[in-house]
């Protein structure tokens, strides 16, 4: 099990090992109503080994400090 913290409301989430984040109620496990967040703006996935996370946003997705575009992948640490 694995939780990240929305560091701007302290909300606490506990991920899935595949976690969609996203505006749209329906296809996201996690909404965020934010005007600059897409409809499925990220996906986070266990692999097995490590966690990662895949932008599928228009908007692109920061992960600290260093912008992901559309398709690509980044490894999330503690």
């Amino acid at each position: 099990m694995a939780v990240i913290v929305n560091v701007s409301t302290d909300q606490k989430i506990i991920l899935l090992t595949e976690h969609v984040i996203g505006r749209q109620n329906d296809n996201a496990h996690t909404h965020l109503a934010e005007a600059n967040v897409s409809r499925v703006h990220a996906l986070i996935v266990w692999n097995g080994l490590q966690w990662q996370i895949k932008d599928s946003s228009t908007n692109g997705t920061y992960i600290n400090g260093r912008l992901l575009k559309k398709g690509q992948c980044a490894v999330l640490q503690k």
